[in-house]
């Protein structure tokens, strides 16, 4: 009868081949995918910070432009007769109520949406960063601010605009938030596919079927030798691979 040990032998040296293979490829493509995702991250928050850094001055000018709109609007009382001005702060000039009721109305109605918009748009600016799909909106949104100005007057939803932000300065952070979107939409798409799962499935599978119990049936060493021998290996061979799996995991969870 012919000595099967050499078939055993050949099967865990043939298994631990494949599965070396397939385990380097696999640990060089999470390895890969782990720094790419880290270098998008830190990239991410470096642009994060900056525009943060640069939207406080602009931030600064909406609230003191949404403290002065809510003073005037709190002075203009219910007269009907007469004409006063109200002064604003920086070069947004006097706004003229001329103490009639429809234009009175107008005029605090003007006022009212202005803020609320003010209010809206320095919220975009604060939490750019959670409203990924809404940094379009962000210059975009000026335009309805100004119309909402123009209840006030003409002139008052010019140089609101002129003032908040002026055509260059538009291009400007046109082009920060197109820039952050594009390098956030780019993070979005690095992917750990689900498949690695399946690969460390048959891997585990390879080694106990390939591997561990042809060494087992291999009669060179018996006793209890033998038994510490393949406990090690075992041990060391799935540690490895749950090693695997917890860099597949923590690299989705980073995401």
């Amino acid at each position: 009868m012919s000595d099967p040990n050499w078939f055993y032998s050949a099967l865990a040296q043939s298994a631990a081949a494949i599965v070396g293979l397939i385990g380097a490829l696999l640990l060089l493509k999470i390895t890969e995918t782990s720094n790419t995702i880290r270098n998008f991250r830190a990239e991410l928050i470096n642009q994060k910070n900056e525009l943060r850094e640069k939207s406080y001055s602009l931030i600064n000018k909406i609230d003191e432009l949404e403290s002065s709109l809510k003073e005037i609007l709190e002075k203009i009382g219910n007269e009907t007769v007469g004409t006063t001005g109200y002064g604003l702060l920086g070069t947004y000039g006097t706004i003229v109520v001329k103490k009639g009721k429809t234009d009175t109305e107008k005029i605090k109605k003007g006022l009212k949406l202005t803020s609320s918009s003010l209010e809206k748009w320095k919220d975009l600016f604060k939490n750019f960063d959670e409203k990924v799909d809404e940094l379009s909106e962000i210059i975009s949104s000026l335009a309805k601010i100004k119309e909402y100005a123009c209840f006030i007057s003409d002139d008052f939803g010019k140089k609101l605009e002129e003032r908040l932000l002026k055509e260059n300065e538009l291009n400007t952070w046109n082009e920060y938030f197109l820039s952050f979107k594009n390098k956030w939409e780019d993070y979005n798409k690095i992917t750990i596919p689900k498949s690695y799962y399946l690969i460390l499935i048959i891997l585990a599978f390879l080694v106990i079927v390939g591997v561990i119990i042809p060494l087992s049936y291999l009669s060179a060493y018996s006793g209890c030798g033998k038994t510490i021998l393949i406990s090690l290996f075992s041990f060391g061979i799935f540690g490895l691979i749950f090693y695997f799996i917890y860099q597949v995991h923590e690299i989705r969870s980073i995401k």
